[in-house]
């Protein structure tokens, strides 16, 4: 029998994309069901997984009728599977989406609604990378970002974690007038396009309650740093000029001197950061 936290119409959508992930998904699920805030709807795509996700997703389907399970018929890609749950979840004043391998605290929706202002975009909190096993690696330090600073979005620092704010919670009207469907052109395209949100509204991070971003072995990015013995991830960093052209096309026209004016700029920045990551390994063996 569905179990049921509310009959009115959900205040916040989450929408969350899974391929192949029955390693992590029931825990995935369970922390946002297990939220405080309870006045949401889950929107799950599953991208033609072929082991126990369908299993798993139908199972709390029939438990909790917050959620709707979708599966795709093939798979139709990382990216268009990120906007499907997106288009099905326009009829909520808030959106978020979710990974398959991530946790949240119970809190996460209650605080993130609770300090909403009028032109914020995309409000979040906390980053706690965990492993495997659920235990704590780092928090990432994420900056906040006010409307319009488009430039010093561009600038920041890769490590700072910009592109966190994807799965931050977003006013649901502002992110209907944004146009997603060039992030899949370039590797690295869902952190520059953090570059094009700022433009719609502040982005904003909020202490009091914490994601925690799971590193693992089969995630996207660490399948792409694998690539030539993991150099990839290192000449990607050297020679960011696929990213950086990007950015320069996804911005407003009235943006787009600046952004040129600053690639020189992140360039050398890109650049040193390596060096200091790189001596840091030779000398002490620590990546981060």
């Amino acid at each position: 029998m569905k179990k049921s936290k509310t009959n009115l119409q959900p205040i916040a959508c989450i929408g969350l994309f899974v391929y192949n992930g029955e390693n992590y998904l029931e825990e995935s699920i369970k922390s946002l069901l297990s939220q405080s805030f309870e006045s949401f709807e889950l929107i799950i795509s599953d991208n033609a997984s072929s082991d126990g996700t369908q299993n798993i997703c139908e199972k709390y389907a029939l438990l909790d009728s917050r959620i709707r399970y979708y599966r795709q018929e093939t798979n139709i890609g990382i990216f268009n599977n990120f906007r499907f749950v997106k288009e099905k979840g326009t009829h909520a004043k808030y959106f978020m989406w979710a990974a398959h391998d991530d946790l949240w605290d119970k809190n996460w929706l209650e605080v993130l609604i609770a300090n909403f202002k009028v032109g914020d975009l995309s409000l979040r909190g906390t980053v706690i990378n965990i492993n495997e096993n659920g235990s704590t690696l780092w928090k990432t330090n994420i900056q906040s970002f006010k409307k319009n600073q488009v430039v010093k979005t561009f600038l920041d620092n890769e490590s700072h974690g910009r592109g966190f704010y994807w799965y931050g919670l977003f006013d649901n009207q502002l992110l209907q007038k944004i146009d997603l469907t060039s992030l899949d052109n370039v590797f690295g395209s869902d952190t520059y396009f953090i570059t094009s949100l700022v433009q719609y509204g502040n982005l904003r991070v909020v202490e009091g309650t914490n994601q925690y971003y799971r590193q693992h072995t089969m995630s996207t990015t660490k399948k792409f740093s694998k690539d030539w013995l993991g150099l990839r991830r290192y000449i990607y960093h050297t020679f960011p000029i696929s990213p950086y052209l990007y950015c320069l096309r996804i911005v407003k026209p009235k943006y787009k001197p600046l952004i040129l004016l600053a690639i020189p700029i992140k360039y050398v920045k890109s650049i040193f950061l390596q060096i200091i990551k790189l001596l840091r390994l030779i000398f002490t063996g620590r990546k981060y």
